[in-house]
C-alpha cells in the first residue's frame, strides 16, 4: 500500500512505499497508506503511465546482480581512470617545477655574475611564467646576436621557444580546470576539464557532441614533454658555460644540443 503525497489542492502529486519524515519533524505523506485499489491511486498511476509510459517489469534477482556487478565493474575503472589522471598531474607538476628550476639557471649563466643571486630574483620578479620566459629568451636571443660564437644558438632556441608554449597551454589547463566524472549520453568519462558552469569551454563542446577535457594520456604526454625540455635547456646553459670559460668544448656543447633538439623531432613530441 502506498504512502501518498498531496499538493495544497488535495490532489495526488506522488506516491511511496514508506513514509516521508523531514528533518524538521513534518512529513510530506500522509500518515496511513491508501490501498493499491483507491480509486485516486489508480488515477495517479494511469496518468503517470499516460505520461512517462508504462513501468518497465520487475527485474529479477539474477538480473539484479548482474546489474550490480555491471555497476561496480564500471565504478572501478571510474576510480582507476581518476588514479591516472591524478598521478599524470603530480608528474607534469614535478617536471613544469624542474623546467622553471632549468630556465632559472641558464638565466644565471647567461648573465655571468659569479657569486651573485641576481638572475634569479630578475627571473622569479613576474608573477606569469610568460613573462618569465620572455626574459629568458630576450637575453639569449640578444647574446646570440652580440657573440659570433653563438649565433647558431637562435635557431635553436626558437625550437625550444616553441615547446615550451605547448607545456605552458597545458599547465594553463591544469591550473584553470578540475578533474571531472562526467556521464554523457549515458556513459562515464573522467576528464581534466574546465569548471562545471563554463559553457563556453565545458557546455558548448558537449552540445556538440564532442568530449571535451584532457584525459591522463593527454597530461603524460605534456610532463614527457617538460622533462624533455629541461634537458634541452640544460644542453643551452652548457653552451654558455663553454662559451663564457673559451672552452674547447664549445662545439661539442653545441653539438650535443643540436642532437637533442634532433632527438625530439620523434613523434613523442
Amino acid at each position: 500500500m502506498p504512502y501518498v503525497q498531496r499538493n495544497h489542492k488535495g490532489e495526488i502529486t506522488g506516491l511511496f512505499a514508506a513514509r516521508q519524515p523531514q528533518r524538521d519533524g513534518s512529513d510530506i505523506t500522509e500518515p496511513d497508506p491508501l490501498p493499491e485499489d483507491h480509486p485516486e491511486v489508480v488515477a495517479f498511476r494511469k496518468r503517470a503511465e499516460a505520461f512517462f509510459g508504462p513501468p518497465p517489469p520487475p527485474r529479477t534477482e539474477d538480473e539484479l546482480r548482474a546489474e550490480m556487478r555491471l555497476f561496480q565493474q564500471e565504478n572501478r575503472r571510474v576510480e582507476h581512470e581518476v588514479g591516472k589522471i591524478k598521478r599524470a598531474v603530480e608528474w607534469f607538476d614535478a617536471n613544469f617545477n624542474q623546467l622553471e628550476i632549468a630556465l632559472s639557471a641558464l638565466l644565471a649563466t647567461m648573465l655571468n655574475i659569479p657569486g651573485s643571486r641576481a638572475a634569479h630574483a630578475i627571473y622569479f620578479s613576474p608573477n606569469s611564467f610568460d613573462a618569465r620566459v620572455e626574459i629568458v629568451s630576450n637575453v639569449l636571443v640578444q647574446l646570440a646576436s652580440e657573440k659570433g660564437d653563438l649565433s647558431d644558438l637562435q635557431p635553436l632556441w626558437r625550437f625550444i621557444e616553441n615547446k615550451i608554449d605547448s607545456v605552458r597551454r597545458m599547465r594553463n589547463s591544469l591550473a584553470h580546470g578540475v578533474l571531472h566524472s562526467m556521464v554523457i549520453r549515458g556513459k562515464s568519462h573522467v576528464r581534466f576539464s574546465p569548471l562545471a558552469f563554463d559553457v563556453i569551454r565545458l557546455g558548448r563542446p558537449i552540445d556538440k557532441g564532442n568530449m571535451p577535457g584532457l584525459t591522463a594520456s593527454d597530461i603524460m604526454q605534456s610532463a614527457m614533454s617538460a622533462e624533455r625540455l629541461v634537458g634541452l635547456v640544460d644542453r643551452a646553459n652548457k653552451v654558455f658555460s663553454a662559451h663564457y670559460y673559451a672552452a674547447p668544448t664549445l662545439p661539442l656543447r653545441f653539438e650535443e644540443l643540436r642532437d637533442c633538439v634532433r632527438d625530439v623531432h620523434s613523434p613523442l613530441w
